[in-house]
């Protein structure tokens, strides 16, 4: 789950009935603030998977240079959460994973990324990832393999 940007994760959270005292581990799905931001409203020591890139600063196009990266730095996400990084898939749970860096084999057009990096080149999302469950073991051997042998 991304944090979001405020602490309407929470709010949501206890509308639905879920106790997120029992969620033991939140994935960052990329750097940005509107999926970061809302790790600092939460209090209790929990695993955050994430890229290792996701602490790098970035500013909005769309919002005139406004800081657009996550609010905390890698140190202070430190003091609160046990951080696993990584670049490469990683099974959050059976039959869960986070997919890892996935490599650009294509010009991504400017237009559509929102951001640029402190020294104003293009913001490619490196960090960019996505989630996936799988049903049946043996599709998850397959993407397994398909993801460890790209």
């Amino acid at each position: 789950m991304d944090a979001g940007i405020t602490d309407a994760f929470l709010k949501n959270a206890e509308t639905l009935g879920v106790n997120l005292d029992e969620v033991n581990t939140i994935v960052l799905s990329h750097g940005h603030w509107d999926h970061g931001n809302g790790l600092k409203y939460l209090n209790t020591k929990k695993t955050v998977i994430l890229h290792p890139e996701c602490y790098t600063k970035r500013y909005s196009l769309a919002r005139n240079m406004e800081y657009a990266g996550i609010n905390q730095t890698r140190e202070e996400l430190l003091e609160k959460f046990d951080l696993i990084e990584t670049r490469e898939p990683y099974e959050v749970f059976e039959n869960v994973w986070l997919l890892g860096e996935i490599e650009r084999k294509f010009e991504v057009p400017v237009k559509n990324l929102p951001t640029v990096l402190e020294n104003e080149k293009t913001d490619y999302l490196q960090d960019d990832s996505g989630m996936a469950i799988f049903q049946r073991q043996s599709c998850a051997k397959c993407i397994y393999g398909t993801l460890y042998n790209r």
